[in-house]
Order: C-alpha cells, then sequence, then structure tokens
C-alpha cells in the first residue's frame, strides 16, 4: 500500500514537471495526478524528451546583415556606363532568407527598391535575389551573372556594422576604422552613415566620426543630410567643419557601443 502511494506520487511528480507546472504539491493535486497513472512509459519519455528541448534563440529567429558599396551599372546605355550605390539587408529567420535591395545610380535621386525572399543555389554560397545573383562571402557580397562565372571586385560591396540607440542606427565598416590620437589621446576615426527618426525634415546622415578613447567624447565633420535612410535622396544640407564640437558618448547611444566594441580592443 505504502508502496503504490508512493509511486503514485513520483509518477505525479514526474509529469507535472513535463508540462511546465509549478503547482504546490497537496492532497487534491496528488489526487487529481493519481488519475494519470495510465501514462505508457513511452508517452512519458516522450514528454521528458520534449521538456529538455532549448528554445530557439533569438539570432536563430533573426539575424540582420547590412552591406553597402558602389558597383558598376551593367545594363546602362552610356558607353563608359556609370556606378550604382548599393545598399543590401539580408535578414535570416530560421530557414527563410528576406532581402531588402536598394539602387541608386549617379546623379539621380530616385531610388530603385526590391524586395523579397532569396533562394540558395545548391550547396554553393550563391544567392537569388530575383533576377539578380550573388555570391556571399564572409565580409562582402559580389554579384554575378551565373553561378560560374569568376568573381570581380568591381562588383562586391562589403558588410557593414550597425549600432543602434532609441533614434539612430549607425553603420560602420569596421574595416575602415583609422586609429590614431586626438588632443593626445587613443582615438578612432572613420566614415559612418546614421539612420535617423526625427521630424526635421532628414533621415541620414553621412559623415566622418571622430571617438576620443579617453576622454568618452565624439566628434563628427563634413556632415550631408539626406532626406531619405541610408543617405538616399535630396541632400538637404552639407556642413563643412565640425558639427558642435567633442560631445560627451551617453550611454545606451549607438557611440557608446562603437567605444565598447572599438575602443576598448
Amino acid at each position: 500500500m505504502f508502496k503504490n502511494i508512493c509511486l503514485s506520487l513520483i509518477i505525479a511528480l514526474s509529469f507535472s514537471a513535463c508540462m511546465g507546472e509549478k503547482k504546490p504539491f497537496s492532497s487534491e493535486v496528488a489526487q487529481e495526478k493519481t488519475s494519470e497513472k495510465n501514462l505508457s512509459e513511452k508517452n512519458l519519455e516522450q514528454a521528458q524528451d520534449a521538456s529538455k528541448e532549448e528554445p530557439i534563440s533569438e539570432e536563430e529567429v533573426l539575424k540582420e546583415e547590412y552591406y553597402f558599396g558602389s558597383i558598376p551599372c551593367k545594363d546602362c546605355d552610356e558607353p563608359n556606363g556609370h556606378n550604382v550605390k548599393i545598399w543590401l539587408k539580408l535578414s535570416t529567420k530560421q530557414d527563410e532568407i528576406l532581402y531588402d535591395l536598394i539602387e541608386l545610380h549617379e546623379q539621380q535621386t530616385d531610388t530603385h527598391m526590391i524586395q523579397g525572399e532569396g533562394e540558395w543555389q545548391g550547396d554553393d554560397a550563391i544567392l537569388s535575389l530575383g533576377e539578380k545573383m550573388i555570391f556571399v562571402g564572409n565580409d562582402t557580397v559580389t554579384f554575378i551573372d551565373d553561378p560560374s562565372q569568376m568573381l570581380q571586385k568591381a562588383y562586391t560591396i562589403e558588410k557593414l556594422e550597425f549600432f543602434d540607440s532609441s533614434d539612430e542606427r549607425l553603420f560602420l565598416n569596421a574595416k575602415n576604422i583609422q586609429k590614431g590620437k586626438v588632443r593626445g589621446h587613443k582615438a578612432l576615426r572613420f566614415q559612418g552613415i546614421s539612420n535617423l527618426k526625427n521630424d526635421r525634415g532628414f533621415l541620414s546622415v553621412l559623415g566622418t566620426y571622430v571617438l576620443d578613447c579617453h576622454d568618452k567624447t565624439y566628434n563628427k565633420f563634413g556632415l550631408v543630410y539626406y532626406e531619405k535612410a541610408f543617405n538616399m535622396g535630396e541632400i538637404v544640407a552639407n556642413k563643412k567643419g565640425s558639427s558642435s564640437g567633442y560631445l560627451p558618448i551617453e550611454e545606451d547611444s549607438a557611440y557608446e557601443k562603437v567605444y565598447q566594441k572599438h575602443c576598448k580592443q
């Protein structure tokens, strides 16, 4: 009799753990759980195995990558052609890969945007973006005509890092960060592009950014303001020189995240 009661309690507690319930154990719960004695060993093992599965991480659910650069225009009528400014965003969500491709031809302000779901070609790193195909490298993307084509550096754009705050996303190419000194202190200098959330008539800024790693301050030079995100569209303003002198790097800002990653190396 005593053994039977103990066995019932063990089964009840095991089933409760597998289902993720956190109810206090009482005589009422014990009586309810003893009705589950007919649960087969196989089902119990399946329930236990399911409880051990790890939740999908945020990285597996959605991973964003940005690439930027200028490539020659293949389909242009002009004899010498011209360059096309390219922004590419790849978003991976479990088994899906979505893309946003923005193109801007030289001497134009109207952008052409294509969105869709990419499709991997076989086991290679070739990704089809509608009518376009790209080779995806470690830190680069190269536009190609077919998978057998040799990769051409002229048609390659580079991966950007991005750093977020509540009202700004700052993009930079880590390969192009210059390390030196400013005011006698260790400093970083890089060209950056910021997408902004504001109502001041512009949505992005292109400029040179300088971070003083000792004083934890930053400055911006030669800023060009664009009406659209990703330094696209009409130029709203063009400022030479320093924006406003060296400013403190605020906590949780995009600049603070650049400081944490690159100043402390």
